[in-house]
């Protein structure tokens, strides 16, 4: 292979590669990058001659990266993170942050609770950043920061990593959705047992109010189970259902979806700490302190 003289590689190179190994889909990192897929592809044929390797390979789904990648990607957007941080020195130049996006990894509870406010107050202080969320959950929110998968997490626990800050915000605790008022009028342990649950779980088989149940020596009756928290209006419609789940999460559901009465949870669960994180290189970057700080004053204030 020729040597590779770095003054004749584009920096706009890294920036392509960081956002195809994100999306693992031409088109959609054309959108993210304002380019054509023609562009990206072009790039992408660029960073193969460097690297000598494919980088990303086609599957039916679309792009799958290589080993060579996965080894790149932290690499890349390391030095990517490095040149940002730069730019922040620059006085009064608002146009070097144009376009930034921040992407937040939450579990589907956080964003159906706190996404679409943090998204119109971000557009609203910070209009040249742009938000992105991902899908995520406590046991793998660590590995996606390391990986630069995401910028910033909201998750209830799961950071351990030296390299990763961790902030407690609050306290979470959980409630109860009913689809009746008069269902929701004192909520005894016997009421709350008499109903049909929907259990929200990823194993599908047992949660975290079996658990405590269990202690008390009791059972209750499950119709149904998801591992999603977005699915909750359209399973629990009949009379007489409920559904345990986070307060800030049961609480936007109730706003929305008129017909689903949050209450009190007749059971005593511990609350959980809801965690801010990021990766500690990132504490000197502006746009994820930024953004990290509106994600602060909502979730804080939440109570």
């Amino acid at each position: 292979m020729n040597e590779i003289n770095i003054e004749q590689i584009d920096l706009n190179l890294l920036k392509c590669f960081e956002i195809l190994y994100e999306e693992q889909n031409a088109s959609r990192a054309a959108e993210r990058l304002g380019i054509t897929q023609s562009a990206v592809s072009a790039s992408l044929r660029r960073l193969r001659d460097i690297y000598q390797d494919p980088l990303f390979q086609r599957t039916g789904r679309g792009l799958a990266p290589t080993t060579k990648a996965h080894a790149l990607k932290p690499l890349v957007s390391n030095a990517l993170s490095i040149f940002r941080e730069t730019l922040l020195s620059l006085p009064n130049n608002h146009n070097n942050l144009q376009q930034r996006i921040i992407t937040i990894g939450m579990s589907d509870d956080f964003e159906i609770a706190f996404a679409q406010e943090i998204i119109e107050q971000v557009k609203l202080k910070f209009p040249h950043y742009r938000i992105v969320i991902k899908q995520t959950y406590t046991h793998i929110i660590a590995e996606m920061l390391v990986k630069h998968n995401v910028d910033i997490g909201v998750t209830s626990g799961g950071i351990y990593y030296h390299s990763l800050y961790r902030e407690l915000m609050v306290l979470g605790d959980y409630s109860c959705l009913v689809t009746h008022p008069e269902d929701a009028v004192e909520l005894t342990l016997d009421k709350f047992l008499s109903f049909e649950h929907l259990l929200i779980s990823n194993t599908g088989q047992i949660g975290i109010v079996d658990e405590h149940l269990t202690k008390l020596n009791k059972t209750r009756r499950i119709f149904a189970s998801t591992s999603h928290f977005a699915a909750i209006p359209w399973l629990l419609k009949r009379k007489g259902t409920v559904c345990t789940l986070p307060t800030h999460a049961a609480r936007k559901i109730s706003e929305i979806v008129p017909a689903l009465i949050y209450t009190k949870c007749p059971i005593s669960i511990p609350t959980y700490p809801m965690v801010l994180s990021c990766r500690k290189t990132s504490l000197k970057d502006k746009a994820i302190l930024d953004v990290q700080e509106v994600i602060r004053s909502i979730i804080n204030s939440y109570k």
